[in-house]
């Protein structure tokens, strides 16, 4: 099993002041994080109109956070904190349900530091 393989991702959206708004491991929304034109860009299925309408409304105050938990140990997590320096830009198919989420920045870190990257 490779590296990968071991590890669980998840994806979370929240306001600037803690909020939760959006988390994939409470659904079943399958998504993916790809590095885009010195960027970031995170596109997640099935979403619905209501939390875009939300996300657009909040597109100031949004910082999205990505993790891979070990499955064998759930207490060992790879972190990473995404967000944009000006504004994250939202692209939204309301026929296919899918959300596409693009930032500047990505930022390894954990309990103790964070690493720029």
């Amino acid at each position: 099993m490779t590296e990968q393989e071991q590890y669980v991702p998840r994806l979370l959206i929240k306001q600037v002041i803690g909020r939760l708004l959006f988390d994939t491991s409470k659904g079943s929304n399958p998504f993916e994080l790809a590095e885009a034109d010195g960027g970031w860009r995170v596109v997640i299925e099935q979403v619905g109109q209501p939390l875009v309408d939300e996300l657009q409304e909040l597109i100031d105050d949004l910082n999205l956070f990505y993790f891979e938990e070990l499955k064998s140990d759930p207490s060992k997590v790879r972190k990473w904190w995404l967000y944009d320096k000006q504004r994250p830009r939202l692209q939204y198919d309301a026929a296919a349900q899918r959300l596409e989420v693009i930032v500047d920045t990505r930022v390894a870190y954990s309990n103790d530091k964070v690493i720029a990257n």
